[in-house]
């Protein structure tokens, strides 16, 4: 999973940010949150210079629209490799 906040200012602190969203999440998402098994969160300033080729439409509105809003992205980690004997 990966959630980026996009501020104004100030921004929020990033522990602060991540809970609410996966305790939101919860039930619709995934069963319990004990399920994301890897997070990346960061905080960005609105004002930043960004690479915005392949963007979703979605993310191009709030982005153009200014407002602080958070980024979230969600996908299926693969399994992971069996153990070597």
């Amino acid at each position: 999973m990966t959630l980026v906040y996009f501020y104004r200012s100030p921004p929020l602190d990033t522990d602060n940010m991540i809970k609410p969203i996966l305790d939101a999440m919860k039930g619709i998402v995934y069963d319990d949150d004990c399920q994301v098994v890897d997070l990346h969160a960061a905080v960005r300033e609105m004002r930043g210079s960004y690479d915005l080729r392949n963007v979703t439409n979605a993310l191009w509105l709030a982005i153009d629209a200014g407002d602080p809003f958070v980024y979230v992205h969600v996908d299926v980690v693969p399994e992971p490799l069996e153990a070597l004997p």
